[in-house]
């Protein structure tokens, strides 16, 4: 069954919907934008393929906190609880990284 704009507001999306829906898509691929640099800047020799990696996951790592803070920001809780979520969310995509660094 298809789950979507119809399912939420009973009707397909209009206007302001796909605005909203491409605008969403856009934010997405921005932040990809820096790690695809880094390392395709690797790939050409300018710079060595770990620290490409390491820019990228460095460039993820802080979109993930900015992304963290604007989503906790309309939460109605302490301000020291917003941290809080917004320190965990930065620890545990360190921690991702981490595993994935001594996987490989």
């Amino acid at each position: 069954r298809r789950r979507g704009p119809l399912a939420v507001h009973g009707d397909a999306p209009n206007t302001s919907h796909w605005r909203h829906i491409v605008a969403v898509a856009v934010q997405e691929v921005e932040t990809t934008i820096v790690p695809v640099v880094a390392i395709a800047l690797a790939g050409t020799g300018i710079w060595p393929v770990r620290t490409g990696l390491v820019i990228a996951a460095t460039a993820l790592a802080l979109a993930l906190t900015v992304i963290a803070v604007w989503a906790v920001r309309r939460m109605t809780i302490s301000v020291g609880r917003r941290a809080l979520i917004v320190v965990a969310e930065m620890l545990l995509g360190t921690l991702v990284i981490g595993i994935k660094l001594l996987a490989h």
